[in-house]
């Protein structure tokens, strides 16, 4: 297992869904991020189940709106935040939150060898980026799952970096 030093903190973690040790990486990972942050967090989950490779965010989302969390989660099968009300979300998001810290969940296209992989990155996600969707930015920090083969190779999702298990 990767041990992250404690003042650093990488841009990106990753590793293989499968790998026994998953969680424990990318929750350590998610502290890290979120330990010195001042923000209320919000679980910004994007996708729609009308696609089998879109459907990551809303099952993440509604399987976290059974439990009882210390952050809102928007986005889940019920209620699926997708391209047409990312927007229109976002503004309630700000309007309804105090000093949101956004932890956006995405599915995103990869290379064969990279599907399965879930990573966690810093800054924003950009949803739609590997079917060519022009849509805004999204989160502070960021969950994506490689779900399938294909996309524009344009983001960081595509290029898994070496320090991934």
């Amino acid at each position: 297992m990767i041990r992250i030093p404690q003042p650093l903190r990488p841009e990106k973690i990753g590793c293989h869904h499968q790998d026994p040790q998953a969680s424990i990486l990318l929750g350590e990972g998610l502290f890290g991020f979120l330990k010195d942050s001042p923000g209320t967090p919000v679980i910004l989950c994007i996708g729609t189940d009308r696609s089998t490779g879109d459907a990551l965010g809303p099952l993440v989302g509604t399987m976290l709106s059974q439990h009882s969390l210390r952050a809102a989660v928007y986005g889940t099968l019920k209620s699926p935040v997708h391209a047409t009300n990312l927007q229109e979300t976002l503004a309630s998001v700000y309007r309804e939150q105090e000093n949101p810290l956004i932890i956006a969940v995405d599915a995103c296209l990869g290379k064969l060898e990279n599907v399965g992989y879930i990573l966690l990155g810093s800054g924003p996600l950009k949803p739609g980026a590997g079917v060519n969707k022009d849509l805004p930015p999204v989160g502070d920090i960021h969950f994506t799952g490689v779900v399938n083969v294909g996309g524009t190779w344009n983001t960081w999702c595509f290029r898994i970096p070496a320090f991934i298990r």
